[in-house]
């Protein structure tokens, strides 16, 4: 059983970094305080540690990598270790190696960093200009079981999903940005299909409000949840708990049966986990009808 905590989260234009890692740790402190092992922000909202500098989106990116990356990654830990939980954080624009990566860290209660870049960059992100995908898909191994980040997008293809599942993981933790209706429906949707056809855990973060900056200029917004397989020993629906869509930010806190969720898949009403058949090996076979 691990208890996982996810996020509303309300980006915001703050003073400094100093602002931005009050408002980091209070979150910590809050989801630890509430025996939450896990905690899981939106994609960008690393955003929080750039804006300060006031520049241009390029200017903003390149002066924070130079500047103040490194506390970052450092503050990640240090909130980590404190709190005793894994920090999921918000995804950042990171250089590495001469390319520019959207990048999830991973840090750990023992202090360890690791990170998950994007795979699928969407339209918007591609425009940019700057912006790379990577082609790994990391799997997580902790005590309690074995985690993979989908950063939005990205849960939307299930043959990448799937290469998490069949590696491995039991969750998949989704941190998302989408500014519009249609793409918070997506990614709601891609959520909760993944936990079925999976029969594994799925956890959402969603940003919300709008912000004063040339990359993104319309109002961020979602639904946050925490999902599971539709089977004997769930919830019918699949929810375990959901914040319905809101400009309000909320924390929203689920426990994770793990050995539930095995069951369902070697015992359950329907086996999506053992029958998935490989689309390479089925024969298609084309028909004209007149």
């Amino acid at each position: 059983m691990i208890r996982i905590a996810t996020t509303q989260y309300k980006l915001e234009i703050l003073p400094s970094i100093q602002d931005a890692a009050i408002k980091l740790e209070k979150m910590c402190g809050e989801a630890s305080s509430q025996g939450a092992k896990l905690l899981l922000l939106p994609e960008y909202a690393g955003m929080e540690w750039i804006w300060p500098n006031r520049r241009s989106f390029r200017e903003n990116i390149k002066y924070f990598q130079e500047s103040n990356l490194n506390t970052y990654q450092k503050m990640l830990c240090q909130f980590a270790i404190k709190h005793q939980l894994i920090l999921v954080a918000g995804s950042v624009p990171v250089l590495d190696e001469e390319k520019y990566y959207n990048r999830t860290y991973v840090a750990t209660p023992t202090g360890r960093l690791s990170w998950q870049d994007k795979i699928h960059l969407t339209p918007e992100e591609k425009k940019f200009g700057f912006l790379k995908h990577t082609n790994t898909l990391k799997v997580f191994k902790t005590d309690f079981g074995v985690f993979a980040v989908c950063v939005c997008y990205d849960s939307e293809f299930p043959e990448l999903t799937t290469q998490a599942i069949h590696n491995g993981a039991d969750i998949l933790l989704i941190p998302s940005y989408t500014d519009s209706l249609h793409g918070a429906n997506r990614v709601h949707i891609a959520a909760r299909c993944r936990a079925m056809e999976n029969q594994c855990f799925t956890v959402n973060a969603v940003a919300l409000g709008k912000v004063d900056c040339e990359e993104f200029d319309d109002l961020a917004t979602g639904i946050a949840g925490i999902y599971s397989p539709i089977d004997k020993g769930f919830p019918e629906n699949g929810i375990l708990a959901m914040k319905q869509q809101s400009q309000e930010p909320a924390l929203i806190i689920a426990d994770l049966d793990l050995n539930v969720m095995r069951e369902a898949r070697r015992n359950g009403q329907v086996h999506n986990y053992q029958d998935r058949i490989n689309p390479t090996s089925v024969n298609i076979e084309k028909n004209v009808l007149s």
